[in-house]
């Protein structure tokens, strides 16, 4: 990974957007089939890689910066047999929250999309192989079909754009759009923020420390800029 961000670097000169989009499917496997080394693989590409990519784009992220995650509704509601895509994703959502606190006062925005199912090649896959049945999904959903990949894409790309710049991922709270949340099916957008200037660091006020109000949080109000953090040598 690191790697990779060394030739971004030598391109593009510096880094503004970050999409985290890779991840590995669900087994669709009962718990008590599952092992330890899948679980794990599902914990490490859809959790701790997000993790290092956002942590080594932040480094080198100036304010303005947009980090978007894309987690799952599996995240957020209980479905049978997802077990470690499930707890990756959930996982996904709580970085976010997390990192939103941490870097608003350094103008870098981190958001989160959860969607439902979507016809993605995954999801065709597991539906060939007799995993998920898709005449099921669609009478769970209320408008009656699973969501695009370019549906998602559109809103991955407004929360990422210039657009979305006047509003700072600080304050934690939720909000749904265009889905409906009590089924666990269809697109739920969940956003963590508060307002700011556009493309300036932002400056800890009493609302952002109201939502922010940990010690661990506290303290990070008054760290230096991620400009001034040593970048990390160590493999990843």
């Amino acid at each position: 990974m690191l790697s990779l961000f060394g030739q971004v670097e030598a391109r593009f000169a510096q880094i503004d957007v970050l999409i985290n989009n890779a991840a590995v499917g669900p087994t669709m496997d009962r718990i008590i089939d599952t092992a330890v080394d899948t679980f794990r693989r599902g914990v490490t590409v859809n959790l701790i890689g997000p993790f290092v990519m956002a942590r080594e784009a932040a480094r080198r992220m100036r304010p303005g910066g947009a980090i978007v995650n894309v987690a799952s509704m599996a995240g957020v509601v209980g479905n049978p047999r997802r077990n470690a895509y499930a707890a990756s994703k959930a996982g996904v959502i709580s970085l976010t929250k997390s990192l939103a606190c941490e870097w608003a006062m350094r103008g870098i925005r981190v958001t989160a999309v959860a969607p439902g199912s979507v016809r993605t090649p995954m999801v065709t896959e597991l539906a060939r192989a007799g995993k998920m049945d898709l005449a099921a999904i669609r009478r769970r959903v209320p408008m009656g079909r699973l969501a695009r990949p370019d549906e998602i894409a559109r809103v991955v790309r407004f929360l990422s754009s210039t657009q979305r710049r006047a509003t700072s991922p600080a304050r934690c709270w939720q909000s749904t759009e265009a889905g409906c949340h009590s089924t666990s099916r269809g697109m739920l957008t969940r956003r963590w923020m508060v307002r700011s200037k556009p493309s300036s660091p932002v400056r800890p006020n009493a609302q952002m420390r109201e939502s922010c109000s940990s010690p661990v949080a506290q303290k990070a109000l008054a760290r230096p800029s991620l400009a001034a953090l040593p970048r990390t040598a160590t493999p990843s």
